[in-house]
């Protein structure tokens, strides 16, 4: 697989997701939690954090208040607008690629 059709994949991917599909279920919510928790054991709010291969971002926006920055890579750019307008929601400032 090329790189441009992996783009093209993941682009087809989240654009297929609805607000309905993309809502947190409880697993995910958990999951988020648990991650959360652990991570910010080696966080400071000198931190920076980079994700590569965010998707949606939904971990580092839960903790992009608590770090000095975050930066999120993702290959497809609807995956990127979704992060960008939950981002906007919480009044996160978050870089993006």
């Amino acid at each position: 697989m090329n790189s441009e059709s992996g783009k093209e994949e993941w682009d087809t991917i989240w654009n297929r997701q609805s607000l309905l599909s993309r809502m947190v279920g409880f697993g995910r919510a958990l999951q988020n939690w648990a991650f959360k928790r652990h991570l910010e054991g080696f966080l400071s709010k000198n931190s920076r954090l980079l994700e590569i291969g965010c998707g949606t971002g939904s971990l580092p926006l839960m903790i992009a208040d608590k770090i000095k920055s975050v930066t999120l890579l993702d290959i497809s750019d609807p995956a990127l607008r979704i992060a960008r307008t939950d981002a906007k929601m919480k009044k996160s400032r978050i870089a993006y690629l």
